[in-house]
């Protein structure tokens, strides 16, 4: 139930400066610090194998100091053991007794047992308590087409169920702890099948809409004023589901789907963008997901091109398939890249990997070496310092939840397998309907 919120590319000149408490030097960083939790880590390095004990403090007005929590830190710690840190077990995350105003929460300080010093804040020190990795969710249950590589099987599907307004009512609860582009929209299934999509969104705090993000194939024939209301709604993202230029080819991948309807929707989403954008409105990153076949691979790296060229797109992703058992033999045997289609993908895209392109595989080009490999990752805006430069990452735990159209609720673990069929830890099932405080459920956690 641990997730490492990595302090990835923190520079050399960030190491938390060490303080003494009773002759022991101390190491450690506050990673969060929100009204709701403080957490992070602390290290003896003249007693390594010590689990230190800690207070967290808040200093009043007047001079005088409220101690609020005592813990001892003891929660994994193997990201900062691997550099060299701690035993493996030097982190803490602790609730705080009580809601603390903003005011209050920037005045809290954690110090080592028997330290007057405070641990430093983390140079990327969240203040927002998000127990929540991500949310999962689906506003209907089936999928306006059937593409024969689909990791969900309908065969067993034989109608469309929607969720309630009460239902996402009761789920909008949980939203101010997710973290940002992390609570989706739709996971398994295509959410413009729902005839209150946008509504849904509106209907979101527009504070907290900056959490939200969906996939969608827009194979459905949508007004110009849906995507005008994607473009200004503060999302932080949308993915569109592209395999080709080619109508056939298309068809093909997207099985019942007509080219002409996704080309009409391309367009007016592109010029919905487009034209908030030119507004000065902070349009939905757009990113397109595109997965590479026999039958498109040729066409690829032209279209990613020419997708990377558009103002109003974001990223484009050439994935790897899912491999789960339920895809046809056939398409398998004929449409699945080999090494040496993966090999002459590569080289052809190459070139456009500095940019807006992004090309991700599986075991079944790595042969079982790694779960997943980026070849070679955008380019960010601010280049990262060197890896030998990294500051070992603070420890967070943190949960993902999986939510279905009628409101049940899934509690899964953090350590995620997807070529696995049982992707997840599974540890909590109820109704999100049950849940009588959020808050309290998350923190029981």
């Amino acid at each position: 139930m641990t997730d490492v919120l990595d302090d990835a590319g923190a520079p050399a000149a960030h190491r938390p400066p060490t303080v003494s408490t009773g002759g022991l030097s101390v190491i450690g960083y506050v990673d969060e610090r929100s009204i709701h939790a403080v957490s992070g880590w602390i290290w003896l390095p003249d007693d390594p194998h010590a689990q230190p004990a800690f207070e967290v403090v808040l200093p009043m007005p007047d001079g005088s100091t409220q101690v609020l929590v005592r813990g001892v830190a003891t929660n994994p710690t193997p990201h900062l053991q691997s550099q060299g840190v701690g035993n493996g077990k030097n982190g803490f995350s602790v609730v705080l007794p009580r809601l603390l105003t903003p005011e209050e929460r920037d005045r809290v300080e954690v110090r080592a047992d028997r330290s007057p010093w405070p641990l430093p804040m983390s140079p990327w020190l969240k203040t927002e308590y998000q127990p929540i990795g991500y949310v999962a969710m689906d506003i209907v249950n089936n999928c306006n087409i059937r593409c024969p590589f689909c990791v969900y099987d309908y065969k067993d599907t034989k109608n469309t169920k929607f969720m309630t307004d009460d239902t996402f009512e009761t789920v909008l609860r949980i939203m101010p702890y997710t973290a940002d582009g992390c609570f989706w929209l739709s996971c398994l299934h295509e959410p413009t099948m729902h005839p209150k999509l946008l509504e849904f969104i509106q209907r979101v705090p527009p504070e907290l809409r900056r959490k939200l993000m969906f996939t969608s194939n827009i194979t459905k024939r949508l007004p110009e004023s849906f995507f005008d209301g994607l473009a200004r709604s503060g999302m932080d993202h949308i993915n569109i589901s592209f395999e080709s230029n080619q109508p056939d080819v298309y068809m093909k991948m997207r099985k019942g789907a007509r080219y002409d309807i996704f080309k009409e929707n391309r367009a007016k989403l592109v010029a919905a963008f487009a034209a908030a954008q030119a507004e000065g409105i902070k349009i939905p990153k757009l990113r397109y997901i595109m997965l590479a076949y026999k039958s498109n691979a040729e066409e690829l790296p032209e279209l990613a091109a020419s997708l990377a060229e558009e103002p109003t797109t974001f990223a484009v992703q050439i994935r790897d398939t899912m491999p789960v058992p339920h895809i046809p033999k056939d398409f398998v045997e004929s449409e699945f890249l080999d090494r040496p289609g993966w090999e002459r993908l590569y080289q052809r895209v190459k070139p456009l990997l500095k940019g807006k392109v992004t090309l991700f595989l599986t075991p079944a080009y790595l042969e079982g070496k790694e779960d997943a490999v980026l070849l070679e990752d955008s380019e960010p805006v601010t280049a990262p310092p060197p890896p030998a430069a990294k500051l070992a990452p603070g420890i967070h735990q943190t949960v993902n939840l999986r939510i279905e159209w009628d409101g049940t609720l899934e509690v899964q673990g953090t350590d995620v397998h997807f070529q696995d069929p049982a992707w997840h830890l599974r540890l909590v099932k109820t109704k999100v309907q049950f849940l009588r405080d959020p808050l309290q459920f998350l923190t029981a956690l």
